[in-house]
């Protein structure tokens, strides 16, 4: 898959916006870290979900299931279920993970006015969490980088 700049992430971020309201996700991975200083390209986009449906809307994954973006893998995680989507040469990965948990790390999320609307960029703290899990060669250059930066 194509590596995408981080300009380029952020016309597919205006598209979730306009097709899933922000505050039923988090921003995470590498455009994330493009939001705390550090861009890098990526062969996809991270978003975090809550597991359930919100009671006045659907879940993340069922209003991308209604758009060109098929689901395309599954895995079971620790912490909840990683749906991987593709139209194209785009690709969402959508972590559900638990209410408790998506609340907790929304709270701490950082809020941010983009393109007229709020959208939520996981914490430092919380994105060096789970890349610490993940344990990738990258996810470990990632966190050098992003603990330069404090």
């Amino acid at each position: 898959m194509q590596r995408k700049s981080f300009s380029q992430w952020t016309e597919l971020l205006e598209y979730l916006t306009e097709k899933i309201p922000s505050k039923k996700f988090i921003i995470h991975g590498s455009v994330a870290l493009g939001f705390y200083g550090e861009p890098r390209d990526s062969t996809d986009i991270d978003i975090m979900t809550n597991m359930k449906p919100f009671a006045d809307y659907s879940n993340v994954t069922e209003i991308l299931d209604k758009t060109e973006f098929k689901e395309v893998d599954t895995k079971i995680t620790e912490d909840g279920l990683v749906r991987k989507f593709k139209a194209g040469d785009w690709s969402i990965d959508v972590f559900e993970v638990d209410s408790k948990l998506f609340r907790k790390i929304k709270s701490r999320a950082i809020r941010v006015r983009w393109r007229n609307k709020i959208i939520y960029i996981i914490s430092v703290e919380d994105l060096i969490k789970f890349k610490k899990r993940r344990g990738s060669p990258q996810d470990l250059v990632d966190i050098q980088n992003l603990l330069k930066e404090d």
